[in-house]
């Protein structure tokens, strides 16, 4: 154990420090809070601790000349408590390889540096900290975990290198970073931006933040390099909701991508007064959604327009055709260029149906008024599920000449409906239903709701037996 003197640095006060627990295989040590005849707590004073040594008996402390906390290599820290951070104007609380949880208390005074591999976990109880005009730096593979904590940043979080921070919890920054490979993944957390989000700076790229069913506030959508992508996950409800993007004249419009994935509740609005996005210079005269998927710039679930066919907007927002997956676009316009995007489940003709009826009847499995065919049916055929009659509309068999003829109904606006004729000769084996021994000779055509299917009915046997069957696909298969 070292313990190293700068006399060139400026006092480091600690206002108060939280027991803490050392690594695997060493005895617990647990800060005292001892003062010195100056009123402070030194964090690098072993006889402060119960067991005489530092957290990992291994790690190295950079400090000042009082030996107040400079810098921490190679600790493993539980922190339960009390606040540990440095308070001087211009310092830092630095973490270097540290192993660092903090079940409660504050880490972190004015700004904090996690480096070099550094994780930081944020339980219940517990703040990562600093304070307002200074920055949360991590960097170098460096994790910040967050279960249900909290994380306050009075200026910016600068997130490069390929570090991670993901969880769930409470999240304040003035402004967002996100470059150099590195993640931000959160899930139903409340997230607060009064500034900028995205990537600010103008030569380093490539950074992401995945948001499943957070709530998050923000001000601009910067972004002044290329690479940075925001996505959307998780079925739980969420939203993002900008002001505007950014004004700055080296905005890169074009450098950014909105990804939405299948399945998400997630939306993100811009608002009213946004201005019009500008793609290599050109400026569009579209409201901002379209204008990311004109630019192959807004995505569905990974893919592009080009990927998908080269679809048009009109269609990703049409109901009846959408992007993949029974799913479309929803966009709600605000102002000329603003308004709120969200990922829609196309209804199925089943859905709008039932839902039509001033009972609820249930799903279509259901056989709502007692009559033996359940709702499915009784929609395939355009029937009343409330009144427990048959549908005026049933299945016909009938003598043709030498042979039988069947007709059934069949729904004209909804082809995810599925009609089956199956004939057997034995009743008895559930297994003998086929698709054979009859053939299709035509369907007539009304131009209402239901058009009517013919079949001829081969004699071959001496006996048969016929059955009309109805499914659905999933809406959008």
């Amino acid at each position: 154990m070292r313990t190293k003197i700068n006399s060139s640095r400026p006092l480091w006060v600690i206002v108060a420090l939280a027991a803490v627990l050392p690594a695997a295989g060493f005895a617990q040590n647990t800060f005292q809070h001892a003062v010195d005849s100056g009123g402070r707590y030194y964090l690098t004073n072993t006889a402060n601790w119960t067991e005489g040594v530092l957290p990992t008996g291994a790690g190295v402390i950079n400090a000042g000349t009082d030996g107040t906390l400079e810098t921490a290599t190679g600790w493993t820290v539980v922190q339960n408590g009390s606040t540990i951070g440095i308070s001087g104007a211009g310092l830092n609380t630095t973490l270097d390889d540290c192993d660092w949880t903090v079940n409660g208390g504050q880490l972190g005074d004015v700004s904090v540096v996690l480096k070099n591999s550094t994780k930081v976990t944020v339980n219940a109880g517990g703040t990562l900290y600093a304070s307002g005009g200074r920055d949360l730096s991590v960097s170098g593979d460096a994790i910040v975990e967050v279960n249900g904590g909290t994380v306050s940043v009075g200026d910016q979080l600068w997130a490069r290198d390929s570090t991670r921070i993901y969880g769930t919890g409470t999240f304040t920054f003035r402004d967002v970073e996100v470059l150099q490979n590195s993640v931000m993944n959160l899930t139903n957390s409340t997230i607060t931006v009064s500034a900028d989000f995205g990537q600010r700076s103008t030569k380093e790229r490539d950074g992401s933040v995945t948001l499943n069913g957070c709530t998050m506030t923000a001000g601009f959508f910067k972004v002044l390099s290329s690479g940075f992508e925001l996505t959307f996950a998780g079925a739980a409800e969420g939203s993002a909701t900008f002001t505007d993007w950014s004004s700055d004249s080296k905005a890169k419009d074009d450098g950014m991508t909105v990804n939405f994935l299948a399945g998400t509740g997630s939306s993100m609005t811009l608002d009213g007064s946004a201005r019009a996005l500008v793609f290599s210079g050109t400026t569009s005269t579209v409201a901002w959604a379209q204008a990311l998927w004109d630019n192959n710039q807004l995505l569905y679930n990974g893919s592009c327009s080009t990927n998908l066919a080269n679809l048009s907007w009109a269609d990703a927002t049409d109901s009846g055709i959408g992007v993949g997956n029974g799913e479309y676009f929803e966009f709600t316009p605000a102002g000329p260029y603003g308004g709120t995007l969200a990922l829609v489940t196309q209804s199925s003709g089943y859905d709008t149906w039932a839902a039509g009826w001033s009972n609820s009847i249930g799903a279509a499995t259901n056989d709502f008024d007692g009559d033996g065919l359940n709702n499915l049916f009784e929609y395939a055929m355009d029937g009343n599920p409330t009144n427990g009659l048959a549908p005026v509309n049933l299945p016909l068999f009938s003598r043709a000449g030498n042979g039988f003829i069947y007709v059934y109904p069949q729904r004209s606006d909804d082809t995810n409906l599925i009609y089956t004729v199956e004939t057997t000769t034995n009743l008895v084996d559930s297994e003998s239903w086929t698709n054979d021994g009859y053939t299709v000779t035509g369907t007539n055509v009304t131009g209402g709701t239901l058009d009517f299917v013919t079949n001829d009915v081969d004699t071959v046997d001496n006996e048969k037996f016929i059955r009309l069957k109805i499914n659905q696909h999933a809406s959008g298969d």
